[in-house]
């Protein structure tokens, strides 16, 4: 009977499949918007989930000088007081920093507006130097181009009622942040004191979805990827620190006066691929030329751009393939395939999978060697019993 219906049951799931695919075809706008929404919706507990994964570290050193004390109260409550400890410190690092930047912020903020009148003439007598040198076909009317409106105009046209649902979404997406942060900031704090209990539901997850050597070799390989993450983060850190330092060196020798604040911008900007280190680069270089002039500026962004580019072409490239024992050139080719296709996530990602699939493909080779190694010892074995025999 089971033959019998056999392949009448393989063509009902062939059309139906083909039935799905065609469904999935003329819907998949509806399906790739609801599939974004629903990422938007779990966004908040992915960032507190990145967040333990990247706190556990110093939460897992505390829990352990917990433990090893003599005090009943701290073993007793070790993994609870070591949870709180670090994101305590990591609250007081942050606004340790914010105390520290903000008044240069505000202080480079106020000079740049202080200085605008003195720019704005500058500019003006650059401007009639260029009319009266009839250097163009025309004349540059800096009035006309900058327009003729008093505050007033302007507060008023700030203020029209068609600007209202542009605030009003202003502050929505300002509340949504908000909320999101504070809802992975939760969700980092339950991981990090329940991890021990996750850790455990995943494992007979894992048991009622495989077996127990499929198991192992999926754990080996999510503790490779710890690792290899685990050493890329470590060197992003070295590499920002590092460029961080060497351009608050290069700003003060140039005499820029904000070099110890743009210094370690251009370093933590380097932390972002690509698009961080242009933004920081370029705010950089916008400031220099407000508060030091246009040569300094000059002078300031040619040497940004070389040290970005040995940076980003030697530096980087060599601590990231002494640290994951990769080839640099295979860095450089993983972090442009990986931006290529998957954009910032991409170029996040493509060391530490570059370094997991080197690591699978060596496993295959010596897969396979010790297979045919064996072979050869098997028929060696079958050889000289026959000729025993």
């Amino acid at each position: 009977m089971g033959k019998k219906w056999s392949r009448p049951v393989r063509w009902f799931l062939f059309f139906a499949g083909l039935i799905l695919v065609y469904q999935l075809a003329c819907h998949m706008p509806l399906l790739v918007d609801a599939v974004c929404r629903f990422f938007r919706i779990i966004a908040p507990f992915l960032v507190g989930f990145v967040l333990a994964y990247l706190l556990q570290i110093p939460c897992i050193k505390i829990e352990q000088r917990f433990q090893a004390s003599s005090n009943r109260f701290l073993k007793k409550r070790a993994r609870t007081l070591s949870v709180w400890t670090v994101l305590v410190g990591l609250i007081l690092l942050l606004a340790a920093m914010v105390s520290i930047v903000a008044p240069g912020v505000m202080k480079g903020i106020q000079g740049v507006i202080d200085a605008l009148p003195e720019y704005y003439g500058q500019v003006k007598k650059w401007v009639q130097a260029v009319n009266n040198s009839r250097l163009l076909d025309f004349q540059i009317d800096l009035d006309a181009l900058l327009g003729r409106v008093s505050f007033e105009e302007k507060i008023q046209s700030i203020m029209k009622s068609e600007n209202a649902a542009a605030y009003a979404q202003g502050l929505v997406g300002a509340s949504r942040f908000i909320v999101n942060a504070v809802l992975a900031f939760i969700t980092a704090v339950y991981i990090l004191l329940y991890r021990r209990q996750l850790k455990r539901m995943a494992v007979m997850l894992l048991d009622l979805a495989m077996p127990k050597k499929h198991q192992e070799l999926l754990i080996r390989y999510m503790g490779k990827i710890h690792e290899y993450f685990a050493k890329f983060v470590l060197c992003q850190l070295l590499d920002a620190g590092l460029l961080g330092a060497v351009m608050t060196v290069i700003f003060y020798l140039a005499g820029v006066e904000y070099a110890a604040l743009l210094g370690p911008l251009v370093g933590v900007g380097n932390l972002i691929p690509c698009f961080g280190a242009i933004i920081a680069g370029g705010v950089a270089v916008l400031v220099i030329l407000l508060t030091d002039g246009v040569s300094a500026a000059i002078i300031a962004g040619i040497l940004l751009i070389a040290a970005q580019q040995i940076d980003g072409n030697i530096v980087q490239p060599k601590l990231l393939s002494g640290s994951l024992k990769l080839n640099p050139l295979l860095v450089i080719i993983a972090i442009t395939v990986g931006g290529a296709y998957f954009g910032l996530l991409g170029m996040l990602m493509a060391i530490p999978v570059a370094a997991l699939l080197k690591t699978i493909v060596l496993d295959l080779i010596q897969y396979k060697h010790d297979k045919k190694i064996s072979s050869i010892k098997d028929g060696l074995e079958i050889t000289q019993s026959h000729e025993k025999g």
